[in-house]
């Protein structure tokens, strides 16, 4: 007779997500910060529903950090092994590069400008869950689009929290996001490439030669970049949070020197009558 068998417990994982590093504040704005605001503006039964919304932003920009970071790597340890003599050896009448990193550099160049596009979109799309629908102001202020987002916006638009709202994304467009989301539309509808890199020799050395953009590197303008489209995110989400805060709450912002090392967060909730004082909702 066949014993019955006994269902096997269930194996919990215990998984790494992230590594913190010094200096690296994405975490502690996007997670922790965003975790604690959020905490105060929703009751606890929403938290699940709003966290849902928002993760797609947090992922698309953390892919945008990696393919960053990898294009800095890459062009750190090339730029390393040629000073080396590993790579880019001379001989007769040729340089040799035994391990090019033009496609690598190029894919994560690209998926930079795509995973950053999207992040947006998905801001977008959370602020419709959130109440708030900010899309129509990454239009002209003359478009339909324009006009009919602004007729059912929940803010009157001489309200000064509008007006912040509306000045802040209005430069935004004007300072990069334009320029970040044509590079996008090349990459993807042109088949933008970046140009492969060059070598020359100097005294006797190989040096390689990145593509620039003008003047700037390659990770300059991805610096630039990547501190815009952080700061919109931010900006906007701690905004339109601040208005779900029923009174006495309010967003205080901690000056970058006095910031925790470890949790360098820029926003918090607090009372408004002890500002100083952590605050848990």
């Amino acid at each position: 007779m066949n014993k019955e068998k006994k269902p096997k417990p269930v194996t919990g994982v215990l998984r790494h997500s992230y590594t913190m590093k010094d200096g690296d504040d994405f975490h502690a704005r996007f997670l922790m910060q965003m975790s604690q605001i959020r905490s105060c503006a929703y009751q606890k039964e929403a938290h699940l529903e709003y966290d849902k919304s928002y993760n797609p932003i947090f992922q698309n920009l953390l892919e945008a950090k990696f393919a960053k970071e990898h294009c800095e790597n890459l062009i750190k340890e090339h730029t390393q092994k040629i000073l080396e003599g590993k790579e880019g050896i001379f001989h007769g009448h040729q340089i040799d590069i035994t391990n090019p990193i033009d496609d690598d550099l190029n894919m994560h160049f690209k998926d930079f400008f795509i995973r950053g596009i999207i992040a947006i979109d998905c801001l977008i799309r959370h602020t419709i869950f959130m109440g708030y629908n900010v899309g129509f102001l990454f239009f002209d202020e003359d478009s339909k689009k324009y006009k009919k987002g602004l007729g059912k916006f929940p803010l009157q638009s001489n309200d000064p929290r509008f007006t912040a709202l509306s000045d802040m994304i209005k430069n935004n467009k004007t300072n990069w996001y334009s320029l970040f989301r044509e590079m996008r539309r090349k990459i993807e509808h042109e088949g933008f490439a970046l140009p492969q890199l060059k070598y020359r020799l100097d005294n006797g050395k190989t040096e390689a030669i990145f593509p620039t953009f003008g003047k700037q590197s390659i990770e300059e303008v991805m610096k630039i970049c990547w501190n815009s489209l952080t700061n919109l995110c931010e900006e906007i989400l701690v905004l339109l949070l601040s208005l779900k805060l029923k009174d006495p709450m309010v967003i205080v912002i901690t000056p970058e020197n006095m910031r925790d090392k470890h949790f360098p967060v820029k926003y918090a909730v607090r009372h408004k009558d002890f500002p100083q004082a952590n605050f848990s909702c």
